[in-house]
């Protein structure tokens, strides 16, 4: 773990001032967030063996690595990347500035530590209407590390799971391959509140072969889309085909058999969903549906929810709560206007798990605070969430 030595003075405290041969072998990162515990942020790095002999590790190779692990995190920043809601800035007031991943994920340096070489550094805090925009910061530090955990313990169904699309999973791995030790005996270790990842050169091999497996599956994988439905063919080929309008770009999904007999619950117009073996692009994206096997479509009917349930909370609701669904090229949105919550997500189970989160998050911050915290307008909203809901009990 890192040392409890007394600190270099804050002046003294930038990367630029790095020397070859100064202490040690460890450093960490320190990420912190209003709303979460600044040690459940902490990130330990320590270089092992021969080349760290004495605690003298060359600066290129310290670079090397911290560069490596800040482009590993930038990369996991675009798999869990938020779908943000569209600011809207009032009259005279200028827009809300776009913010990227490098606003969210890059890693500022604010000490140095002597006696053991030991770097803190923090997640920015964006200045942002919507928290997400911080969160997404963290959220990428944290996939970024199961990633290297699932590497390390060769468990390829883990990281499917982390990293769904096969391009995206891809560049994951070569950016992890850039932390693996070459050129000498040594081990990389990282520890974070999660899990502890040990990186040998052994592992090198491993990665060549998951690197290899995955070019491949690349170009070919099971997809789904939603849009507008602009084409309905029931004749052409073997078993139909279907347009859908994704994001302004008009894709063509062939019907596989399973599919065929699912066309006749869609109409010109309305939004569907498809899901089905795909042709991709080299940047990931869908170029046509080859093999559709599942087809459905999805109304906008505001929907009547007497029960909420997410995590191991299952809240009983006095009454049905009306969430109003919405589709649009950014994706989903459920929301409930009377509360002011929302959820967005690209596929309609995502905006739904979004919108469960929010509400459980506001019963956490609102309805169990003191009033003396809350401001008039909070207090209502308080009120109205006890109003809302009969129970809390524990989801089976």
């Amino acid at each position: 773990m890192p040392c409890h030595q007394p600190c270099l003075p804050y002046e003294l405290c930038r990367p630029d001032l790095l020397v070859a041969g100064l202490c040690c072998d460890e450093f960490y990162w320190r990420s912190s967030y209003h709303a979460r515990v600044p040690s459940d942020r902490l990130i330990t790095l320590k270089i092992d063996g021969e080349i760290a002999k004495g605690g003298r590790v060359p600066l290129d190779l310290l670079a090397e690595k911290i560069k490596a692990m800040q482009e590993l995190i930038l990369s996991a920043a675009q798999v869990v990347r938020p779908i943000f809601p569209k600011a809207k800035s009032k009259k005279n007031e200028p827009a809300q500035a776009k913010v990227t991943a490098k606003d969210a994920c890059r890693l500022v340096f604010v000490n140095i530590r002597k006696n053991c070489l030991t770097l803190e550094a923090e997640l920015p805090i964006t200045e942002a209407l919507f928290p997400e925009h911080v969160e997404w910061g963290l959220q990428s530090a944290d996939r970024a590390g199961a990633v290297l955990w699932a590497i390390q313990q060769r468990d390829e169904r883990r990281l499917a799971d982390l990293v769904p699309d096969p391009a995206r999973r891809l560049n994951l791995v070569r950016k992890a391959e850039n932390l693996v030790p070459r050129g000498g005996d040594y081990t990389i270790s990282l520890t974070t509140a999660n899990q502890f990842i040990e990186l040998t050169p052994q592992i090198d091999a491993y990665i060549d072969q998951l690197e290899a497996q995955l070019s491949v599956e690349r170009r070919s994988d099971t997809r789904t889309i939603t849009g507008e439905v602009y084409l309905l063919d029931s004749h052409y080929g073997e078993h139909g085909r279907v347009g859908i309008k994704v994001k302004g770009h008009y894709i063509v999904c062939d019907l596989g058999p399973d599919a065929r007999g699912q066309i006749r619950d869609l109409s010109p117009g309305i939004i569907a969903e498809i899901t089905g073996k795909a042709d991709l692009t080299k940047t990931s994206k869908v170029r046509k549906i080859t093999e559709a096997q599942y087809l459905r479509a999805l109304g906008m009917e505001p929907l009547q929810w007497t029960r909420i349930v997410i995590g191991e909370k299952d809240f009983q609701l006095t009454r049905p709560l009306e969430v109003k669904v919405h589709f649009d090229n950014e994706g989903w949105t459920y929301e409930a206007k009377e509360f002011g919550i929302r959820g967005y997500g690209p596929l309609r189970r995502d905006a739904a798990h979004s919108f469960q989160e929010d509400f459980s998050s506001y019963w956490e911050s609102i309805a169990q605070a003191p009033n003396e915290t809350l401001t008039l307008d909070a207090q209502e909203l308080k009120a109205a969430l006890h109003s809302l809901v009969r129970t809390v009990g524990r989801a089976e």
